[in-house]
């Protein structure tokens, strides 16, 4: 974890799911005391601090082969409606890619190199950061349904054929006339790595991802940030606009569900859609 502090404003990093799952066990007494294994409608089907520890290391699959069921129809549609980039491999002497066994035997071809007839402008690599942010009366189906669909737009850009570089973020501000903000950026792939749906819908579509972990992490925060948000009790008032400063350049920021009954993601086709037509894929 890194902790950047600049004024009244304050911002975890984390490199990975698994460097905020340590911070979190630091402060395991906070979700105890929100009583996060009797409140399903909050934290959804959580049934200990140790379930939801376990799916920070396993991932969620209790909704994952819905969801891929339709990422999949999505993608077909979608593939039958526009002229979707397919990126092609072939074998040549520099490239990409290795081929250890082609290299091993001695074959001066033995690197992958990837050719696609549309270049996209995004080039190879797509990185998305998904704004969690939700207040406390956004049901749990709306993080889930809107989770579901970003997973999809993930699936979709992977099954092109392009590297997805996935992160979360969230922003908070004070809840009276103060200008202090806490912000908790955490990185769930990196392009290199392969892509690990379970762990991307805990992410991105579990409500205790954000309810559970990152309000958690928060307690990380210096005290003066904490009494503002009232840190322990309300977590401040998350913000739906971030700045993309502190992403890799061109990364896009996936707006959230701000309020309760925001259903603007239930058709997940049309949301898959719009983001690769706005990313100049189709």
């Amino acid at each position: 974890m890194r902790h950047i502090v600049n004024g009244n404003h304050s911002r975890l990093e984390f490199d990975s799911i698994a460097d905020l799952l340590a911070v979190v066990r630091r402060h395991r007494e906070v979700l105890y005391d929100r009583e996060i294994d009797s409140r399903p409608e909050y934290f959804g089907d959580i049934r200990s601090v140790d379930h939801l520890f376990e799916l920070a290391c396993i991932g969620w699959e209790v909704q994952l082969d819905d969801t891929l069921r339709v990422a999949e129809e999505t993608v077909a549609t979608v593939e039958r409606s526009y002229d979707v980039p397919l990126w092609q491999s072939r074998y040549d002497i520099g490239g990409a890619d290795v081929d250890v066994s082609r290299y091993l035997s001695g074959e001066p071809e033995n690197m992958i190199s990837y050719h696609l007839v549309e270049t996209p402008r995004t080039g190879r690599v797509v990185s998305l950061a998904m704004n969690i942010g939700a207040t406390y009366d956004v049901s749990t189906e709306d993080m889930i349904k809107r989770g579901k669909s970003v997973v999809s737009l993930v699936y979709a850009l992977e099954r092109i054929g392009l590297r997805t570089e996935l992160y979360t973020d969230a922003q908070a501000k004070s809840m009276g006339s103060g200008r202090e903000t806490a912000r908790e950026m955490v990185k769930i792939k990196d392009a290199a790595d392969a892509l690990d749906p379970a762990m991307v819908m805990f992410a991105y579509a579990h409500p205790a991802f954000l309810r559970g972990m990152l309000l958690t992490a928060m307690h990380e925060h210096p005290a003066r940030i904490q009494d503002s948000l009232k840190v322990g009790s309300a977590y401040g008032i998350p913000l739906k606009s971030l700045a993309n400063d502190v992403f890799p350049e061109g990364c896009i920021i996936l707006s959230t569900v701000m309020r309760s009954g925001d259903h603007s993601v239930s058709n997940v086709e049309a949301f898959v859609v719009k983001h690769l037509k706005d990313l100049g894929l189709i």
